[in-house]
């Protein structure tokens, strides 16, 4: 099942995609937990010399009561299961969160303007704004242009000044072609770069012909390189601006790119004043980006509002589960204490066992969402939202200690019942 989980996403077919990496998600859920008491045995092992030489004949004591215990067993798996959950959506949420602002990172300049019916004219009003000191009128198309026999429609398609566009915007460009020479390509003829995901979803190679239906009728254009970016989701494209003004029949710049020598929120603040009279829209990149980030968080605390829940369940489970062990081995615990184990060793024997339980629950649930992280990119792909897995730590580390926290916590009630245990009446207990 790990096998196929891994494996399954990299042979599924375009049109099942979303199908089958959903479903190895699953598998690679269910077969983290079928591998628990697996993984038990192996950590017990590892833990029964460690325990005897640090903990004493109490640690030797906890590692056998956990070898086999159906009811640890039980707990490590919802552990897993719910570590493993939280990992997940708190390791993507952060990945969106370092890819937006990467995405922003990506544009060199501190404001975007749209002005109504623009031109080189407005461009050189825009210019006279005191804190503007360098502007650049892009063509863009954010309406989506038809890929001719493909299904497929380029959400952002950019018209750029080949000489300008790269002192405004960080231009990631696939494998070893030269960006110079491949931007010169441009304006030598209908010459295309496509962004990675619109690659894939083509299935483009250098040197592949694509037709586009432009304003002014279909266009074929020459792919000369792809690029990273995740632009509308990584479909998007750009052609030469002398191209794209006849083929889209577009003269009036669609935006203007600005870099300011003054606080950006007070320049666009004169520019409003400057332009008060024209249709214009205007806002700063660190507020376009911290819009994005926050619409982007709602989301992702939908997410994390889920996996609590299935958490919180999970724990419930868990402190069910000791109860039921206590009340199972009461007369075991018993009989141990009638031949010389104090409360004290009864406690803290109770209390290896936890700490061991989360412990291992915790690595598990690191392991199955791990796991789970791998699917993550091409079920994300399958849906057209490009995203790179960011790995922290932080999250990591909280997980294992998360699990052995919650595993303690859920002791406690079990090993003070345990310490007030009657002897007697626990020997007759069946």
């Amino acid at each position: 099942m790990l096998l196929l989980s891994s494996s399954l996403p990299l042979v599924a077919p375009k049109s099942l995609a979303l199908l089958i990496n959903v479903v190895s998600l699953l598998i690679s859920t269910v077969a983290v937990v079928m591998c628990v008491p697996y993984i038990t045995r192996i950590f017990l092992k590892l833990f029964e010399g460690f325990y005897g030489n640090f903990f004493g004949n109490e640690g030797i004591l906890a590692v056998k009561n956990l070898n086999g215990n159906k009811n640890i067993l039980n707990n490590i798996s919802l552990l897993a299961i719910g570590i493993s959950t939280l990992l997940m959506i708190n390791t993507i949420s952060s990945s969106v969160g370092i890819e937006v602002l990467n995405a922003y990172k990506d544009w060199n300049f501190d404001i975007m303007v749209s002005l109504y019916n623009s031109d080189r004219n407005t461009e050189q009003v825009l210019r006279s704004v005191d804190g503007v000191y360098g502007t650049y009128g892009a063509y863009e198309s954010w309406d989506g242009v038809d890929v001719k026999d493909a299904n497929y429609t380029i959400r952002y398609l950019q018209g750029v000044d080949i000489k300008r566009y790269r002192d405004y915007v960080t231009f990631r460009l696939q494998g070893k072609l030269d960006a110079d020479e491949t931007f010169k390509l441009l304006d030598e003829g209908r010459n295309i770069m496509v962004a990675n995901m619109a690659k894939e979803k083509l299935g483009l190679k250098v040197g592949d012909s694509l037709t586009l239906e432009m304003k002014s009728g279909d266009k074929t254009y020459k792919v000369i390189g792809f690029y990273d970016s995740i632009m509308s989701n990584g479909s998007n494209a750009v052609i030469s601006q002398k191209y794209y003004k006849m083929d889209m029949k577009q003269q009036q710049i669609s935006n203007f790119f600005i870099k300011t020598s003054k606080n950006p929120d007070e320049v666009l603040s004169s520019i409003q004043d400057k332009f008060t009279r024209r249709g214009m829209f205007g806002d700063t990149i660190d507020s376009m980006e911290k819009k994005n980030y926050e619409s982007n968080n709602q989301f992702m605390i939908i997410l994390q509002a889920f996996s609590v829940i299935a958490m919180l369940i999970g724990i419930f489970g868990v402190f069910n589960n000791y109860m039921i062990s206590f009340m199972e081995r009461k007369r075991s615990i018993a009989m141990m204490r009638s031949i010389g184990l104090s409360k004290r060793q009864t406690l803290k024997m109770i209390m290896i066992e936890a700490l061991t339980g989360g412990c291992i629950g915790g690595v598990v649930g690191i392991i199955g969402g791990t796991l789970m992280l791998l699917s993550v990119p091409n079920l994300m792909q399958s849906i057209d939202i490009p995203i790179a897995i960011h790995y922290s730590m932080n999250f990591f580390i909280s997980a294992l200690v998360g699990g052995i926290i919650i595993a303690v916590l859920a002791s406690i009630s079990p090993a003070l019942k345990t310490s007030k245990l009657n002897i007697i009446e626990a020997i007759k207990y069946e």
